[in-house]
């Protein structure tokens, strides 16, 4: 199991055997300046960069630089640490000037090479924007009230119940237009439905 966190750095996965890729920010005090000066120093490092191709006109560029690193475990207590990795990346909207670059840093409990980290970190947005975007976009899940017993997480189920039944029909249009076909085509509604048998 992997995970991947944002969030404060006493998160635990759930697996004792699980390796994880943790943001390190500003915020995390004398770690954040001991993993910056690592980068600042010369040492060996491996490096690997991706240049997005062109989409919604904007262009980025991404590079990862990855440092082995085992003396945060006795320095700041944090276990397992076994390298450290910093992302760079630059975005250049059509027709203006680049971008400052803007760089993150995470600690590995494994040695990844940097391409495997910059595949890593993209995706780990494919959760919000495969299910989450989607949700609210759709479902509109984020104006729902129901806040009362049960009815949160009923609601939750159900919308994505109907996700999976409008992602696994082999109709080839958007889920919006499918959405809106099955509530005025009830031979469609009923379609759909008897495709997940």
């Amino acid at each position: 199991m992997r995970c991947i966190a944002t969030a404060p750095l006493q998160r635990r996965c759930s697996s004792a055997a699980a390796d994880y890729v943790l943001a390190i920010k500003a915020n995390r005090g004398r770690l954040f300046t001991a993993v910056t000066q690592q980068f600042a120093r010369s040492g060996k490092r491996s490096i690997a960069q991706q240049i997005d191709p062109s989409t919604h006109d904007r262009r980025e560029a991404r590079r990862a630089t990855v440092m082995r690193n085992t003396s945060l475990v006795a320095r700041y207590g944090f276990p397992d640490v076994a390298a450290v990795g910093r992302i760079t990346s630059r975005r250049r909207l059509r027709g203006q000037p680049a971008d400052a670059p803007v760089q993150r840093y995470y600690l590995l409990s494994k040695y990844m090479s940097p391409k495997r980290l910059l595949q890593f970190t993209r995706s780990h947005w494919g959760i919000e924007n495969q299910l989450h975007w989607v949700l609210d976009v759709h479902f509109a899940e984020d104006n729902n009230r129901a806040r009362k017993d049960n009815a949160p997480e009923n609601l939750a189920i159900l919308r994505r119940l109907a996700l999976n039944i409008l992602r696994t029909h082999p109709d080839r249009a958007s889920l919006r237009a499918k959405i809106k076909r099955a509530g005025w085509d009830d031979a469609f509604l009923l379609a759909i439905l008897s495709h997940m048998r």
